[in-house]
């Protein structure tokens, strides 16, 4: 009964965790994922490190966008390399319950025992992926993974729609564009702007747009 009890307070606790995500990307738009990472962070216990990876197709690499917990060295994965490079490849779910035992890991921090990637796809291409660090080992569910995906690839009530891909704009970028590209590397939490001269500015969608990148055929 106790443990059951437990369940149903955790599911209500996602939803409602799931809810303000959504209305945070809603209305914050660009700094709406930092906000999202530090709501992430600071509600789910064994959530440590909350960050987010953007796809850079023509670096094949991944570039760290906003997170949330101790600075990391890891700002720019290759495709392949560590948990978050095999997702870049392989565009699914990895849950790692503990990082130690797997072969093609990039330790972060000697704390961290486990690891939760959950993609991130627009218009049917792979863009990016939301990244967990854990310092508990094998604490991660289904529950987990359904949150973060329901963040990642909202499907209620508009199916076709991405919310945290529109805060930033990428839902108005037409693939072979000159604007082609990811998303700025750009860490809201340590006030890091993108380098003059590396990035245009697309007035229309208000954000900062890196001019090659993931969106670049």
């Amino acid at each position: 009964m106790g443990k059951n009890h437990g369940i149903v307070n955790k599911d209500r606790h996602f939803t409602q965790l799931n809810e303000t995500a959504l209305t945070l990307l809603h209305e914050k738009g660009w700094d709406g994922i930092a906000l999202v990472c530090e709501l992430l962070r600071a509600e789910v216990p064994h959530y440590h490190w909350v960050g987010i990876y953007w796809m850079n197709n023509a670096e094949q690499a991944l570039h760290l966008g906003p997170f949330a917990g101790a600075a990391t060295e890891h700002t720019r994965i290759p495709y392949g390399r560590g948990i978050c490079g095999q997702v870049a490849l392989s565009g699914e779910v990895f849950e790692v319950p503990d990082v130690w035992a797997q072969d093609n890991y990039l330790a972060c921090s000697m704390e961290t025992k486990a690891e939760l990637v959950v993609p991130i796809h627009a218009k049917g291409r792979l863009i990016g992926q939301i990244d967990i660090d854990s310092h508990d080992q094998n604490p991660f569910g289904p529950q987990d993974t359904a949150l973060l995906h329901s963040i990642a690839e909202p499907s209620d009530p508009c199916p076709k729609r991405n919310l945290l891909v529109e805060s930033y704009g990428l839902d108005r970028i037409k693939p072979g564009s000159h604007l082609g590209g990811s998303i700025a590397c750009y860490q809201t939490n340590h006030g890091r702007k993108p380098d003059a001269g590396k990035y245009v500015f697309d007035r229309k969608s208000q954000v900062k747009v890196r001019e090659l990148g993931a969106y670049r055929n």
